[in-house]
C-alpha cells in the first residue's frame, strides 16, 4: 500500500509525458508478476520446481536492477565526461 501511495502521488503531480512512462512501466511490472504467478500455479505442480522457477525470475529481476546503472557507466566511458554520472552512483560502495 505504501508503494502504491507513492506511485499515486507521483502520477498526481507529474507532467503528462512522465505519467505515460510511469503507467507503461507499472503495467509491465504487473503483467510480469501476474504471469509469473499464473505460470507457477498452473504449470508447476511440484513445490520444488515452483521455488526454482520463482527464484529464477527473482534472480533475473535482481541482476537487471543492479546492472541497470552500468548503462550510465558506458555513457561516461564513451563520452569521456562525468556529466551524466549521478553522484550517489559514484559514492555507493556496491
Amino acid at each position: 500500500m505504501l508503494e502504491l501511495s507513492f506511485i499515486f502521488i507521483y502520477l498526481l503531480f507529474a507532467p503528462t509525458k512522465a505519467k505515460i512512462k510511469a503507467g507503461v512501466i507499472a503495467t509491465i511490472v504487473v503483467v510480469l508478476c501476474s504471469t509469473t504467478a499464473i505460470i507457477s500455479a498452473y504449470v508447476f505442480h511440484d513445490h520444488h520446481r515452483r521455488k526454482v522457477f520463482v527464484g529464477t525470475v527473482g534472480l533475473v529481476a535482481s541482476v537487471a536492477m543492479y546492472a541497470a546503472p552500468l548503462v550510465v557507466v558506458k555513457q561516461v566511458i564513451m563520452t569521456k565526461s562525468v556529466e551524466f554520472m549521478p553522484f550517489y552512483l559514484s559514492f555507493s560502495p556496491s
